[in-house]
Order: structure tokens, then sequence, then C-alpha cells
């Protein structure tokens, strides 16, 4: 496996565990021993890192090991050579530092777990389990008391025992893990079943539990625990309350349709995907979000004149929720009689952004860049509206607006270098440049990590092409076109090959 497919997967964790957001509760951070180890850590200092990391033990005792907040800082920092190894270092050297700690081992084991290293990843798991119990009855004389305790939270063991209860948590979530990895589905819904018995206020274990029933081909009662899955996110606040029933509708509808299409599409399922899919437009005939969606998986299954119809139905269904023109007669207000009310399809991101994405596919930059402009407005960092309007920008011609792609791609780069959409979009204006080597580095980059994506892969086609290797672009040709998801460029590549293996 790729280092940095890796380096991804430790990040995934230590955000997940909350290590990467974790602030020293310390007010001065001069003071703070954890703050010194790890600039100690980055100079390469591990003896006296590990003083540190041991004074923040000692002003805190029973917290986190704090040599795991080294982890998180190198996770933190931009992708270099060795980064992957000083993160991996700091998490094993703090469970050989404190072997009766449960953290660093249950870790370990999460990350065994997502690369695929499942007996590893037991083994581990069974050691910091047992790990938790023994602390949790070293604090408290039991697990009981340990919970009970947490939750009351105690002035002499609330927050020790409360740790040990989250870990405890995370370890039944791996159990699921491990078991999902297994495809041994029955074992996962027990499991679920069982922690959303306890835990019933998370949602996102609902929507986990729905999948797997799903999978494990409990098809219609999967996708009746996502409905409910979402419903609850509805109530409780998470997805957003609408204003009337469309927007209500619209919202959970928006992020159910996709995910149940996608399940379909794994199980290898596509009659049943589109006809989840004609089913949804048919209860919700007139809900632009899900007129929206269903266009968007038209578009990624190639189907672009369905995906135009959709998009128009949606617009027409925007505009059916435009306010009546003010009577020209009513002055009493002293507003413009002849003003028109503001058109609703423009304040909508996502319909803007699929009439951009469908001018890019008709090879209509400008109109791309109108719409994709409109939605930057309102989400100036949203990444396929980024990736979109650069795109616009740079087949134009036009040195100013391949300016404004520059200065675009540069900023989204910096901010997702991790990125392969990034990567891919920095890479075609380079190429636009003329800087076919700086191309060729960022796309190679993305190659070798494992995530170079269809657009990446002609883009690279292109730099190899230019290069006089024509049987390595072939080969990146049609690993790109091979992928399901379509993409604005797809004609092009397909052309591209046709010419290069004609010759």
């Amino acid at each position: 496996m790729m280092p940095m497919r890796a380096l991804h997967i430790i990040i995934a964790v230590l955000s997940g565990v909350g290590l990467l957001s974790a602030q020293s509760p310390l007010r001065n951070p001069q003071a703070d021993p954890v703050t010194r180890g790890i600039e100690a850590a980055r100079k390469g200092d591990i003896e006296a890192a590990s003083r540190c990391f041991r004074d923040a033990m000692e002003d805190s005792p029973g917290t986190a090991p704090a040599g795991l907040q080294a982890a998180a800082a190198f996770s933190r920092e931009p992708y270099g050579p060795g980064r992957f190894g000083k993160v991996r270092f700091w998490i094993e050297k703090t469970a050989v530092d404190y072997p009766d700690d449960p953290e660093a081992f249950l870790l370990l084991a999460e990350i065994a777990a997502k690369e695929g290293r499942l007996i590893e990843a037991q083994l581990l798991l069974k050691h910091a389990e047992s790990l938790i119990e023994k602390k949790s009855d070293e604090k408290t004389g039991n697990p009981a008391d340990a919970e009970k305790e947490a939750r009351a939270g105690t002035k002499e063991n609330g927050d020790v025992s409360g740790r040990f209860r989250t870990l405890r948590g995370r370890a039944r979530i791996l159990h699921v893990t491990i078991a999902e990895s297994q495809k041994n589905w029955s074992e996962a819904v027990k499991l679920l079943e069982t922690i959303i018995a306890d835990w019933p206020e998370h949602t996102d274990l609902l929507l986990r539990l729905g999948r797997d029933q799903f999978k494990g081909g409990e098809r219609e009662k999967g996708i009746e625990t996502l409905r409910k899955s979402f419903q609850a996110k509805e109530d409780a606040g998470s997805i957003g309350k609408g204003t009337t029933h469309s927007d209500a509708a619209g919202r959970a509808a928006r992020l159910l349709l996709p995910l149940i299409v996608d399940l379909y599409e794994q199980e290898g399922l596509m009659e049943d995907a589109k006809a989840y899919l004609a089913l949804s437009l048919e209860e919700e005939p007139k809900n632009p979000q899900v007129l929206i969606q269903a266009a968007e998986l038209e578009i990624k299954w190639n189907d672009l004149e369905a995906a135009g119809k959709l998009a128009d139905r949606a617009g027409e269904s925007l505009q059916s929720d435009k306010p009546d023109k003010p009577d020209k007669s009513d002055k009493s207000d002293g507003a413009n009689p002849a003003a028109e009310p503001p058109d609703p399809s423009l304040r909508n991101p996502m319909y803007q952004r699929l009439q951009g994405v469908l001018a890019l596919y008709a090879n209509d930059y400008p109109k791309a860049e109108r719409h994709f402009n409109l939605v930057q407005s309102l989400h100036p960092n949203d990444p396929m509206t980024l990736s979109g309007l650069i795109l616009a920008l740079c087949e134009q011609g036009d040195s100013l607006k391949l300016r404004r792609a520059q200065r675009l791609a540069n900023d989204y780069y910096r901010a997702a270098p991790d990125s392969a959409d990034a990567a891919a979009s920095l890479a075609l204006v380079a190429m636009r440049n003329g800087n076919f080597p700086l191309a060729r580095k960022l796309l190679e980059e993305k190659f070798d990590e494992g995530e170079i994506g269809a657009v990446g892969a002609f883009y690279l086609a292109l730099v190899l092409e230019r290069e006089g290797q024509r049987d390595e672009a072939i080969l990146f040709l049609k690993s790109g076109l091979e992928t399901p998801t379509n993409f604005p460029l797809r004609t092009e590549a397909e052309q591209m090959l046709k010419r290069l293996t004609e010759h």
C-alpha cells in the first residue's frame, strides 16, 4: 500500500477521534509542555520531546498520552518526505512508552483495520480492550461504575472514566468495522443494533446500520432504516430545517437518493438503481432538489439528454416558487412597481452548478463560467465548482482568464494539497501556461499515491504524448476511461485514444 494512502487513513482516524482538533487547556502556549514537545519533535530532538510529554502526563494524570498529539501535529503538516514515518513513529512510540495505556494500541488497531490488515487489527483490538477494562477496574472497581461516574462527572474519576468509556465505544465500533471488512454483514448488523440500543442519539450509526442491512441482502429493510436515519437527522436539525415542504423533503432526498443509488450500483444492480431513481422522481415530481440530484446521476451515467431535461424541469420548478410580480397600481410602500421579483434559480447553488457542468459537457465555456461564478459567490470553496470554473477559464484562450485560473488553482491546491482534483486543476493551468514539467510532477505524485482520478489520468496522457511516450499515454487513457464515473473531457479522451491506437 502506498505510504500516502496510509497517511490519509491515519489522518482520518486521528480526525475521527478528535486528536486533530484537540487544543491544550493551558492558557500560555509557551508554558504548555505538549506545545514544547511538538516543537522538539519537529526539530528531531526525540529525548527533549519525550521529557516534555512526560511533564504533560504528570500535569494531567489520566489523560491521553501526549505523544499522540505529536502524531496529530505531523499529520496536519504539508505532504513531504518522512511525514508518514513521523506520524507512525509517535503512535508506536506512545504504545512502547505507555504500555498500560490502551489508546495508542486502539489507534493502531483502527489504522490496521482501515488498511485491510484484519488479523493484526483484531490482535491489537483485543489487547486494547483488555487494557481498557483493566484501567476502568482500577479507577472505579468495575466498568459499570465507571460509566455511572462518567455520566455524573464526579470530580475524582469523571474525566478519567469518561475517557475510558469513549475508548470502549471506539472499540465496539471497530468490531463493526472489522465485520464489515470481512463482509460479515449479519454480524455487523447485530453489533450495530446492540450499540444503537445503548446510544440511540447517534443517528450516524442508524445510517451505517441501514447500509449494512442493504449489503446483507435486506434491501427493503435497509432502505427503511436509511429513511429513518435521515428523518432523525432532520428532526435533530443536523440537516437543517426548511421553510417549505420542498425544502424540507429536498434536503433529505438530496442526501438519501444518491446514497441508495450508489448502494445498488455497488451490488451491480444498475436496473434497480435506475428504478429507484424513477420511483423517487415519481414520488417528488416537482421537487427541485430531487430533480437536480437525478440530473447529476444521469450525467454520471453519461445520459446527457436525460440530464438536460431534468435540469429544465428543476428550473421550471424553481420558477414556480417565484413570488408574483407586484401590482403596478400599488405604490403605497414607495417600491418600484416595475421591479421584477428575484429569480429563485440564481440563489440555488445546486441548480447553478448543474447548469455549469452541463455547459462544460457542451463545450460552452463562457456559459459554464457564468454559472460557476454564481455558485462561487455563494460557496467560494466548493471543490466541484472550483474545478469546473478553472476548466472553463482555461479553455477560453484568454490570458486574463488564464491568470484568474492560476490564482484559483493555486489557492485550491494550497487549501487541499492531498486532493487529486486540486492537483489535476493546477496541472491543467500549468499545461496551458506551457509548464509541462510541473504538470507531470503534480500528476505523477497523485499516481504514486494511487489517487490520480480519471481527469488526472487524461491530463497525464496529454503530457506523455507530448513527450513522445505514446504507449504510456495509451495506458493512462485506458485507465481513465475504464472508470464508471463520467467527466467533462471524456469525449476528448476517447478521441485521443482512438487516434493513438490507430497509428
